[in-house]
C-alpha cells in the first residue's frame, strides 16, 4: 500500500521536513564547500581573469576571460557527486545529475538574465579548442551600478558590501569575498573556524585538479583608492586598478579569501551602501525565474 504523505504541522510532517531541511543543508554544503568559489571550479578552471571597470558615473563594464580543462572538470565533478551521494541520508533524493559546464552556457547565461535590473549581457561565448581538452570563455557586460553587477550573479561566489565610513571628507570602502554557498560577510569567529575546517576537508580530493588554479580580479575604482587591505596606497597609485590574485593555497583562508578597499568617490557620485551575500542572489535569480514563469503562463 502506498503510504500517504505526511500532514503539515503533525509531528510525522515536522520530521520529515526537518529530515528534508538537513539533506539539502548537507547537499548545499558538500557542493558549495567543494567548489568554494563558483562553478568554474568545478568546470576545470585553470585560469580566469575577471576585470570591472567602475566609472565615475556608477556605471561600467566587466570583462571575464577563463580557460578551463574538460577532463579535469570531468573528474572534479565525479568527485563531487560521491561527495553528495555519500553526504545525503537514506531516503533522501539522489544527488542531481549536472552537465558540468551547465552553468557556463551562453544561452542559460542569457535566459538567467533575463529580467535582472541594470545589467546588460554584451558578449558570452564558450569555445573549445581543437583537440577538444580546453573550453575558453569570455564574457563582456555593462551596469548601471555596482549593487546591479553583484545582484546579477555575474561575478560568480563573490559577496560584495559597499559601505559609508564615518570619515570628514567622504571615504567609502568595498569588501568583496569570494565564498562558498552559505557564506556570510560578517560571520563569527567561532562560523569562520568551523568553516574554513569543513573547507580544508572538503578541497582534499580536489587538490590535485587545483594545482594551477591562477584567478586574478581587478577593479578600478571610481575616485581615489586610499587603502587596500589595511595598507596605504601610494598617491601615484591611487587611480590604478585594484588587483587580486587567488591561487590553491588561498582557498583554505578565510581572510585570503576577501579584500578590503577604502577609496574616496567624486563629491557628485551619489552611491548607496548595500550587501548581497550568497543568498541573496540566489534569491534574485530565483524570483527571476520565478517571474518568467508567471509571465510564460500568463502568455499561454
Amino acid at each position: 500500500m502506498k503510504a500517504r504523505p505526511a500532514r503539515p504541522g503533525s509531528m510525522a510532517g515536522m520530521g520529515q521536513a526537518r529530515r528534508i531541511a538537513a539533506a539539502r543543508g548537507v547537499a548545499r554544503c558538500a557542493r558549495g564547500t567543494a567548489a568554494t568559489l563558483s562553478a568554474l571550479l568545478l568546470a576545470g578552471c585553470l585560469e580566469r581573469d575577471q576585470a570591472v571597470e567602475w566609472r565615475a558615473d556608477g556605471g561600467g563594464t566587466l570583462a571575464v576571460d577563463a580557460v578551463l580543462d574538460v577532463a579535469q572538470a570531468r573528474r572534479a565533478l565525479e568527485v563531487q557527486r560521491k561527495m553528495l551521494a555519500d553526504a545525503l541520508p537514506a531516503g533522501a533524493a539522489d544527488a542531481p545529475e549536472e552537465d558540468a559546464f551547465a552553468d557556463l552556457d551562453p544561452a542559460r547565461l542569457r535566459a538567467d538574465l533575463e529580467g535582472a535590473p541594470g545589467v546588460r549581457l554584451v558578449e558570452a561565448t564558450l569555445e573549445r579548442s581543437a583537440d577538444g581538452a580546453r573550453l575558453t570563455q569570455r564574457l563582456r557586460a555593462t551596469f548601471t551600478s555596482l549593487e546591479a553587477l553583484a545582484r546579477s550573479g555575474l561575478l560568480g561566489e563573490m559577496e560584495v558590501r559597499l559601505e559609508a565610513l564615518d570619515d570628514p571628507e567622504g571615504a567609502w570602502r568595498l569588501e568583496r569575498r569570494l565564498a562558498h554557498e552559505g557564506g556570510a560577510l560578517a560571520a563569527s569567529t567561532h562560523r569562520v573556524q568551523a568553516r574554513a575546517r569543513l573547507r580544508e576537508q572538503s578541497l582534499k580530493p580536489f587538490r590535485p585538479m587545483l594545482e594551477r588554479l591562477a584567478l586574478r580580479m581587478r577593479i578600478t575604482l571610481p575616485g581615489a583608492v586610499l587603502e587596500v587591505d589595511g595598507q596605504a596606497r601610494p598617491k601615484e597609485q591611487a587611480e590604478a586598478p585594484v588587483e587580486w590574485r587567488v591561487g590553491l593555497n588561498d582557498l583554505l583562508d578565510d581572510e585570503r579569501l576577501v579584500q578590503r578597499v577604502t577609496f574616496r568617490p567624486p563629491a557628485d557620485l551619489a552611491l548607496e551602501a548595500f550587501e548581497m551575500t550568497l543568498n541573496d542572489i540566489a534569491n534574485e535569480r530565483e524570483q527571476r525565474a520565478l517571474e518568467r514563469e508567471r509571465e510564460a503562463e500568463e502568455a499561454r
